[in-house]
């Protein structure tokens, strides 16, 4: 569960009731992209509509040219009637005896469609269990209603094609085939694939061999003399010879059927020996393929070769030459792992193998020699955009089988961690390279979501990185694919950063700050596994390319992001790691640091709703205010002149009381900043924060005690490094306490186990006090002996989420399918000193087995007796948590897939605008409003991202400006050459004489170069720019006149 912490002082009072709560009202999208209407309510499912999840395997309709079949384990069924140009989803079922974890398909002679369900190919241990990539658990096997085979023939358009399929194609469960909910050791629990031959359907499944269903019964094949295998895979050749992989015993092997027709009995025919392998080796798995014309088989073997040193992992080709196999490959493939692996063997003319994994290679017979020639022709390394990108976990590879035209033939089409990609002529520049064919393939798996102060939502998804929606709304918008190894501009500094190069996102999170002006400013931090992480602003509203001056990442040099210690390690920290961020506008005094409010000519001062602007001499008085820039990003405070700071004299001018302050020059005084964020993150050797992670002026820089603040609050040594995994993290509403989960591993003399810890003490101590020695902080171990830590709960169950309703109250969700312990506790009493005061309490849904993800106490428009929680099967809510039986209903419009993540946008900040000054030259500055104060977002593993507007808040703060000079002037700024290397040209315009300034920026806020050009008279002005001392990079050219501040970017090559 991620909500941003509002708090209230009485020491500072905050931008015009900022925080205050409405009553929700429903806010619709009208088509398009703003809020125009008032009827929208409850869930609506935003998208992506471009970017999709596992798809496991896809077929093409035997019948119906041009149509095709994906599965995705997560997503469900899709259909194409267009050869992938978009897709639509197919229900399998409906309500309880519905599935969205599709991963087999096969076709009878009929026309009659089957879907296998359940992805067994993942760690059992892990399964029910977000903070892994897992596969789900299936309901049985699924057969299509009965239609006209030859549907599509008559029917012209894509719309009337789809619309045929939603109105004639349904789909119910096989009888015999619907397992027990939550028992993982099931015959029908998990389906490997499926495949349709001489009248039998033959079903591959984990727990319980192969199944066949013939004449409407279903038997057991028997597999080199076993019936009780995980069988894997299943291939038809096109004469009708049936072959399977299968796992007997922690190895793989191949059998072939002596005769369908009379038995269900296969015969061992690729084992080690055959292929002269060790009985100390082990194959992993198999991957089969026919020829697309003959029965010649082929085999991809991902095996462990035993050595002195250990076992090494290979990738291998073989071809079956009657009894026996020999090496289509000389050594390893090195295509990637077992994980997701296919081969497809492609005949019409001459023989071409097509092998993936993390890459795609084709080979082909070169010298006539049963080695091949390899090339790869597509790799999961390339740049997402380069036309030979393709994500890795290849899970099957196809080609058309009733190819129409030439360029038909030529189509290669993949089944990806990251949907489907098909090898084809581009319309618009005609060449021949990879596309993404995602559009409606909605399966996309997302571990965590977030949304900006403008409505923009990120999520980060399992094998897609980081999703960025700019303006989500009522219909499906798409993403930009950010943060990325394949990302442009990531190359550069994968080096500095990312070993491991994983294209999963882990997590988002997103600061309530937005500034609009002088520039876009719009901070997130974004993760990958392995401490892949970064804080950016971005680009002006652009995320897709990476660049130095915007982004902050890294750890381990200087100007990084990340504190060197926290990457110790880094193999065994999480694969999703978590991180939290805490932010405030209205933060407690004991956690708020101190910033500066100079008094000159240029400052506004605000008494009772009218701006005055300040002079040497001004008499200010109790309870005038001014505008003071917080660290945060600059966000501004208004800071209260009081009598009880400063005193009173009487004015001997008025004879008023004033405050006894008056200044005769400029003069600086310490205010306390109000606006506070800190950055939560769990390392593989223990959890850090950062006191300052929205400061953009500050990084990491070793041994500098003005760096960016890393603290270590929670230390673990270096034997429990990957042993314990901080799972979740949640930091109390006054920021003073944080909340951690560790899963223990079990070991030979203790089960596994979850503990529930509390470190206190936060706001007794500058967390910014970094490297400044005595009692200061070095993000070492020491640092966490400053805390106090509690151990105040252990269960035998990994916690997935834990939600703050108040500093002493908490929701706590638990995972997996075990039934050891609730699924739901309510934890009270949790500031008590002692650990056993803290109280918890089951508050079970439905029951215990069912594994719970996500919970968020809601806190715009309901107060805090509300609670969504995120489990196996959708979203479930309760408008009272503190009852003694606590009544939860399912959000019927939600789809019954796993709900990994809750966030709500607890903001409702005011529009705010402001004047600064750069010499004696104006700067407007503006902060935007909350654009959806109260709505709540879900991350799905498997159905993209959705938005609930049934808490979005009706009231808005009014707009805040302290202007003194209307902005009606304009320069009409232009920069050419732009991009440029040694020398740029600035042209501007006035619209009446004015003093000029001209500075140049760069994308941290920080002035490279000024020069005063004086008064200029109205019209055209040009000036020439010198760009040999700047860095290649994005810079900003601003002009300040009397009227106006205006900038254009710069790009340096």
């Amino acid at each position: 569960m991620k909500s941003r912490k509002l708090l209230l002082s009485l020491a500072v009072f905050f931008l015009v009731g900022a925080f205050a709560s409405a009553k929700a009202s429903p806010i619709a999208i009208a088509e398009g992209e703003e809020v125009t209407d008032s009827t929208l309510t409850g869930w609506h499912q935003i998208g992506p509509n471009n970017v999709a999840g596992r798809v496991r395997t896809i077929m093409f309709d035997k019948f119906n040219d041009g149509v095709i079949y994906a599965c995705s384990p997560t997503g469900g069924l899709f259909i194409s009637v267009n050869d992938g140009n978009n897709w639509q989803a197919v229900s399998l079922g409906e309500g309880a005896n519905s599935s969205y974890v599709a991963t087999s398909i096969a076709q009878d002679d009929n026309g009659i469609i089957y879907v296998g369900t359940g992805e067994g190919s993942y760690s059992e241990a892990e399964a029910g269990k977000k903070h892994f990539k897992t596969g789900l658990l299936g309901n049985g096997v699924y057969k299509s209603s009965e239609f006209d085979k030859n549907w599509a023939a008559n029917l012209q358009t894509d719309e009337e094609k789809y619309q045929f399929v939603a109105e004639n194609i349904s789909f119910t469960q096989m009888e015999g085939t619907v397992p027990d909910k939550y028992d993982i050791g099931g015959e029908w629990i998990y389906i490997n694939d499926m495949a349709f031959v001489g009248g039998k359907l033959f079903v591959a499944t984990k727990n319980a061999g192969l199944k066949v269903y013939s004449n409407g019964s279903w038997e057991t094949a028997t597999i080199n003399n076993n019936t009780m295998v995980n069988v894997t895979d299943i291939k038809v050749s096109a004469n009708g010879k049936v072959a399977v992989a299968y796992v007997l015993d922690n190895d793989a092997a191949v059998a072939i059927a002596n005769d369908i027709e009379t038995s269900n009995t296969f015969t061992n025919s690729l084992t080690k020996d055959k292929i002269g392998l060790s009985q100390d080796d082990i194959i992993v798995k198999i991957e089969l393929s026919f020829s697309l014309t003959t029965d010649k088989l082929y085999a991809l073997v991902n095996y462990y070769k035993a050595t002195g040193n250990g076992y090494y992992s290979n990738e291998a080709i073989y071809r079956q030459v009657e009894n026996s196999w020999e090496a289509a490959t000389s050594g390893s493939l090195y295509i990637g792992t077992s994980e997701g692996m296919s081969i497809a063997i492609n005949d019409r003319d001459e023989e071409f193998i097509y092998a993936g994994g993390s890459s795609v290679v084709s080979g082909f017979d070169a010298n006539n020699d049963p080695i091949f020639y390899y090339n790869t022709i597509a790799s999961s390394g390339a740049e997402r955009n380069s036309g030979s990108f393709v994500p890795a976990g290849i899970h099957a590879i196809a080609f058309d089988p009733n190819p129409q035209t030439t360029e038909d033939s030529i189509k290669i089409y993949l089944a990806t961690d990251a949907g489907v990609y098909i090898y084809k002529q581009d319309p618009l520049t005609q060449f021949v390279q990879w596309h993404a064919c995602n559009k409606g393939l909605i399966s996309a798996q997302y571990y965590n979501v977030a949304s900006t102060n403008d409505g923009a939502v990120f999520g980060a998804a399992e094998s897609n990185a980081i999703s960025y929606i700019p303006t989500p709304g009522a219909e499906l918008k798409s993403a930009e694919t950010i943060w990325s190894p394949n990302s442009t501009g990531y190359s550069a500094i994968a080096n500095q950063i990312d070993p491991y190069a994983v294209p999963t996102g882990s997590n988002v999170l997103a600061s309530a700050i937005h500034q609009s002006l002088p520039t876009v400013k719009k901070p997130v931090v974004l993760a990958r596994p392995y401490m892949a992480m970064t804080r950016t602003y971005s680009d002006n509203n652009d995320y897709e390319s990476i660049n130095d001056q915007t982004w902050n990442y890294g750890a381990g040099t200087e100007l990084s992001f990340l504190h060197p210690n926290t990457i110790t390690s880094v193999e065994k920290s999480s694969y999703i790691a978590p991180i939290a961020l805490w932010e405030s506008f209205n933060a407690p005094e004991a956690s708020q640091n101190t910033v500066y409010l100079v008094l000159n000519d240029k400052l506004t001062i605000r008494r009772n709703g009218t701006n005055y602007m300040y002079s040497h001499g001004f008499e200010l008085k109790d309870g005038d205010s001014a505008i003071v820039q917080s660290t945060n990003l600059g966000y501004p405070f208004f800071f209260v002149f009081s009598a009880e700071r400063f005193g009173t004299i009487t004015s001997e001018y008025t004879g008023e009381e004033v405050l006894n302050l008056m200044t005769t020059q400029d003069t600086s005084i310490e205010v306390s900043n109000p606006v506070r964020s800190r950055l939560f993150i769990a390392a593989a050797n223990g959890l850090y924060v950062c006191n300052e992670p929205m400061n953009f002026t500050k990084t990491y820089q070793t041994n500098n005690p003005n760096s960016l603040p890393w603290v270590k609050l929670f230390n673990f040594t270096s034997s429990e490094e990957g042993k314990r995994q901080i799972r979740e993290i949640a930091p109390s509403e006054d920021g003073n306490t944080v909340l951690i989960s560790i899963d223990i591993e079990a070991t030979n003399n203790a089960p596994a186990s979850t503990k529930l810890y509390r470190i206190s003490g936060l706001n007794q101590y500058d967390l910014s006090a970094v490297n400044r020695g005595g009692e200061s902080f070095g993000g070492t171990p020491n640092d966490a002996n400053k805390f106090t830590t509690v151990e105040i709960a252990s269960f035998d169950r990994s916690i997935s989420s834990i939600a703050y309703a108040n500093n002493d109250v908490a929701i706590i969700t638990l995972q997996g399918y075990t039934p050891i312990n609730a699924n739901i506790y309510r934890a009270t009493n949790l500031t008590a000193e002692n650990a056993e005061d803290v109280v918890f309490t089951p508050i079970t849904l439905e029951n215990d087995a069912k594994p719970v993800f996500s919970a968020l106490v809601e806190k715009v428009s309901t107060g805090d007796s509300t609670v969504y929680v995120g489990t196996d099967d959708g979203v479930y809510k309760t408008t009272d948590y503190t009852a003694a039986n606590v009544v939860w209903t399912k959000e019927e419009a939600f789809p019954a897939v796993p709900v990994y993540d809750l966030f709500q946008q607890t903001a409702n900040l005011p529009s705010i605008q402001f004047t600064t000054y750069i010499a004696t030259n104006a700067q407007n500055n503006v902060y935007n409003e909350t654009k959806y104060p109260g709505a709540i977002y879900a991350a799905t593993y498997g159905k993209g991202l959705f938005m609930n507007y049934d808490n979005i808040a009706s009231e808005k703060p009014e707009p805040v400006s302290l202007n003194s000079v209307e902005q009606t002037a304009t320069t009409n700024v232009d920069l050419y050459p732009n991009p440029a290397q040694n020398q740029t040209t600035l042209s501007y315009t006035l619209s009446s004489s004015s003093n000029v300034t001209l500075n140049i920026f760069d994308m941290n806020g920080r002035l490279i170069s000024s020069l005063e050009k004086g008064r200029q008279a109205a019209g055209l002005h040009t000036q020439e720019i010198s760009l040999s001392g700047l860095e290649k990079g994005v810079y900003m050219i601003q002009i300040i006149t009397n009227q106006t501040s205006e900038a254009a970017k710069l790009i340096v090559q």
